[in-house]
């Protein structure tokens, strides 16, 4: 089949298109099947881009069951990925989950971004819960100040 052919290619750009080809449409139809498919390649391109698309979809549909597999994941740039497209998937409808997975994020810039952008959108939509999570949030002062300032 189609993915085992993409599997079979040698690393580089073919069969990363090969690999988006297969894994776009896969993404959609079972985004756990096309999760388990994109973290059996190596750390890198393939990897990364069919976990973003596969967990993003898989996130919309049921956040639950993308949530529990992102915990079986190894530490890598995959990971980080899977869980980073989480957080921008379920951000809007659950930031307190959201907040849980950006708090495993091993790359210590990186997660705080991700808690940042997460304060951010959550204070546009639900100040009070906001504020109350920002108050012993692992954020600096300066941004809570920042945050704080743009709210008066």
């Amino acid at each position: 089949d189609a993915a085992t052919f993409v599997a079979s290619l040698p690393p580089g750009a073919t069969q990363d298109n090969a690999a988006q080809s297969v894994l776009s449409p896969w993404a959609y139809s079972d985004p756990a099947g096309a999760a388990a498919w994109a973290v059996s390649f190596p750390e890198g391109s393939v990897k990364n881009n069919g976990l973003r698309n596969a967990v993003s979809n898989w996130a919309n549909n049921d956040s639950h069951s993308a949530g529990e597999w992102l915990k079986t994941l190894p530490a890598g740039s995959g990971r980080e990925t899977a869980v980073s497209s989480y957080i921008d998937s379920i951000l809007y409808q659950q930031p307190e989950t959201a907040v849980v997975r950006a708090q495993t994020l091993a790359d210590e810039k990186h997660r705080q971004s991700q808690l940042e952008g997460i304060a951010r959108r959550w204070l546009d939509q639900d100040e009070p819960a906001a504020l109350q999570w920002m108050q012993q949030a692992p954020l600096s002062d300066s941004f809570k100040k920042q945050m704080l300032e743009r709210r008066r």
